[in-house]
């Protein structure tokens, strides 16, 4: 309220966002993008959309084969041996409502034609496939490259005594069933054409699964390549005599959760994950939203209309606003001068922020207020200097932590010194290195390193690490939300551990752990028993005391001084001392001695001490 800013500025800043898109429902604002790093996510999203249609197509063919049994064996059902006028759709072509392919766009294994060829990798497109421009296509999925290789099946009940193919191809194609080439053309056709091949698939064809293969080649021109199979034969129908007969034969119940999952199928195959594309967040606009002042923040009292425009206060430009294709442009505007070099209030708040993070505090202590209210700056002329500097290396935060972690002032010590701390006790000058407790995550991340158990891999989804059951007991159903976890998993980095506000990590939320229900510029930094407590009792901390012992016997051997040098080099991250090393080995000989603990457990319970040293806690 003391800043500066009208309140017609404040809703002139809200217009810049006026006509974005709330975020509606399942994923309303989610689009593809791709990068030249890929979807790094892939492997993991396409196990579980493998794992997700594997279950749903075994449901699927355990209904149809049952029913095919009874449909065999039942004599009270008339079996039809009737030849309609109209054709029998055993796969649609993109001229109906088309079929789900799989399909590649460069040359795969030899035996890709075989019935038992996994294509789970394959992408996924509905047919047909090519470019928009093509005479008579009907293009449902983009296909632009020299080549595309084609895999989908279809499913009979009976052998049919006919089957014919309509096919339009742009250019040269080979067409197998079940492994075997039944038809092949060259060139180009402008529509679909039908092609009778009963012949040539009379020896392969089956009942049950059946797999169709294409390889579609282009060379000039428009490309296209699209099929559908058809039949006469009412008794090939598996799909029309499921729909007449299986309520009878299956029941109700059974009938009805079987249309449930080929719908459920319908809906999943479309959403398989790409491994060269990922999915973000990202608002869309719609529409021309005007703004309003709201008097008193009535929405009931509207006052005069606001167009887009930055604070008065910083004396910025006016705002020039340029539509783009899908956007007002607006955002783009905002965008442009928060990271303009003609307003350098986004570099020294970003600077601010590195800084606070090497050093525990910021150059402006109030992190995310550099208004009246706010601290001002301990050294202002630095901090202008580190903005240009982030300025003209093109906004590099890298370079600015090279520049900072190799400045003279991060290097220092904590080490006091009587004269200076007369002066400045509270170390405004930067003097010496405030030391800091390490954050709750990166004490966890220190003892996995530690104990040479870290998983470094970067990216994928939230892992849930092994919880006591008091903490799973705090959801209202117990651990809902809160799956099992590999080993693997477990022990990836902290910001990767799923946050919930009824489930959290002891050692996490003891450390200080940012609350994530609101911003949190400066973490607090506590000192409690429960710290030490968890430290000492924790199940994380023993299992990985056992963890960190057993490398130590690894790479250390069976003599003492030799574990407890190794251990104290790597907490410390230098070579200890001798007396450090004599005390370790007093302590474990002590262990053995006063309490009855063999060697191993002597060593456990070293190891446990180690990783609650202070040096290895605290950053000096």
């Amino acid at each position: 309220k003391i800043d500066p800013i009208p309140t017609k500025d404040y809703y002139s800043m809200l217009s810049f966002f006026a006509n974005i898109t709330p975020h509606g429902k399942r994923e309303a604002n989610i689009v593809e993008v791709k990068d030249s790093i890929g979807n790094i996510t892939y492997r993991n999203e396409i196990e579980v959309w493998n794992r997700q249609r594997n279950h749903l197509q075994k449901q699927i063919v355990d209904f149809e084969e049952k029913f095919l049994a009874k449909y065999d064996n039942d004599e009270s059902v008339l079996k039809t041996e009737k030849i309609r006028s109209k054709p029998v759709i055993l796969l649609q072509n993109a001229s109906g409502k088309g079929s789900q392919w799989s399909y590649l766009e460069k040359l795969p294994p030899s035996d890709w034609i075989e019935v038992g060829f996994d294509d789970k990798d394959w992408k996924s497109g509905m047919g047909g496939f090519g470019t928009k421009q093509t005479p008579g296509s009907q293009v449902r999925t983009v296909w632009n490259s020299k080549n595309i290789w084609m895999r989908t099946t279809f499913r009979l009940a009976a052998i049919p005594k006919t089957l014919r193919m309509t096919l339009h191809h742009d250019e040269d194609v080979e067409v197998y069933l079940n492994g075997k080439l039944v038809f092949q053309n060259t060139g180009h056709v402008s529509k679909y054409q039908t092609h009778d091949i009963t012949r040539e698939s009379a020896d392969v064809l089956q009942t049950g699964k059946n797999v169709i293969a294409v390889h579609c080649r282009q060379t000039v021109g428009g490309q296209y390549i699209d099929l559908g199979l058809e039949c006469f034969e009412e008794a090939v129908d598996l799909v029309g005599l499921i729909r007449k007969h299986a309520t009878k034969l299956m029941g109700d119940g059974p009938h009805k959760q079987y249309k449930a999952r080929i719908r459920d199928l319908e809906r999943h195959l479309p959403t398989k994950p790409k491994s060269d594309y990922y999915k973000v967040l990202a608002v869309g606009e719609h529409g021309e939203r005007v703004t309003k002042v709201l008097r008193r923040g009535n929405p009931a009292l509207e006052g005069e209309e606001v167009f887009p425009a930055f604070p008065a206060v910083l004396s910025p430009p006016d705002a020039v606003i340029q539509k783009l294709p899908k956007s007002s442009g607006r955002r783009t505007a905002l965008a442009k001068w928060i990271g303009s070099k003609d307003n350098p209030i986004s570099a020294r708040v970003m600077m601010n922020r590195i800084w606070q993070y090497h050093f525990g505090r910021g150059i402006v202590r109030s992190s995310s207020d550099f208004g009246y209210q706010g601290d001002i700056p301990t050294h202002p002329r630095l901090l202008d200097w580190l903005a240009i500097q982030f300025m003209e290396s093109g906004w590099d935060i890298k370079a600015m932590h090279r520049l900072i972690m190799s400045s003279d002032a991060y290097k220092r010590s904590s080490k006091p010194n009587d004269l200076a701390l007369a002066q400045d006790p509270l170390n405004q000058s930067f003097w010496r290195y405030d030391m800091r407790r390490l954050t709750s995550e990166e004490v966890r991340d220190s003892v996995l390193n530690a104990c040479g158990t870290i998983n470094l891999e970067m990216g994928g989804q939230s892992v849930t690490p092994p919880v006591p059951d008091i903490v799973l007991a705090g959801s209202s159903v117990k651990g809902k939300g809160w799956g099992p976890c590999t080993p693997e998993q477990a022990n990836r980095r902290s910001v990767y551990v799923k946050v919930m506000r009824s489930m959290q990590m002891p050692l996490l939320i003891n450390h200080d752990m940012a609350d994530t229900d609101s911003t949190c510029p400066v973490r607090f930094n506590t000192t409690v028993p429960t710290q030490a407590l968890n430290m000492l009792n924790g199940k994380f901390m023993n299992d990985s005391a056992k963890s960190f012992a057993n490398r130590l016997r690894t790479e250390a051997g069976k003599e003492p001084n030799k574990q407890v040098e190794h251990a104290l080099k790597l907490v410390f991250s230098r070579s200890p001392q001798k007396d450090e090393i004599n005390a370790g080995v007093e302590m474990m000989k002590n262990m053995k001695n006063k309490f009855s603990l063999s060697e191993e457990e002597a060593l456990d319970r070293f190891a446990l001490l180690a990783l609650n040293l202070n040096e290895f806690v605290y950053l000096d």
